[in-house]
């Protein structure tokens, strides 16, 4: 009898993508979608202002406008993981894009991580 080849000892893959997508969708589910809706409504009025106290074509990030949201007092998420999926929902509807370049965060909360500029692409 000949042997068996040896099997695959590879792990599922699991990089940090996946683990991102995950939690975005564990918490996109404990948000709800009337959040989102509701931050897609509203990221217009924060882009437009934007847009009024600038020259240039408004270049934002989600973490300006999660302070915009949060000086107004709209309803925050029921999980805060829940402002990370927001840009994929912005992106999916058309209203903005990434324009390739990052920035540190300012939030205390935020640890000074890279985030993603984005571009309006409706206002």
């Amino acid at each position: 009898d000949l042997p068996s080849p040896p099997r695959s000892k590879r792990a599922p893959r699991d990089t940090a993508q996946t683990r991102k997508t995950n939690g975005q969708f564990k918490a996109e589910r404990k948000a709800g979608s009337p959040w989102f809706e509701s931050m897609l409504k509203h990221l217009p009025r924060y882009l437009a202002e934007l847009s009024s106290k600038q020259i240039a074509p408004p270049e934002f990030t989600f973490e300006g406008f999660r302070m915009y949201c949060e000086s107004r007092d709209l309803p925050a998420p029921a999980s805060v993981n829940a402002w990370g999926a927001l840009p994929s929902h912005a992106k999916r509807a058309g209203m903005c894009e990434w324009t390739g370049r990052v920035m540190s965060a300012v939030r205390p909360e935020s640890h000074a991580r890279l985030m993603r500029v984005w571009r309006p692409l409706k206002l």
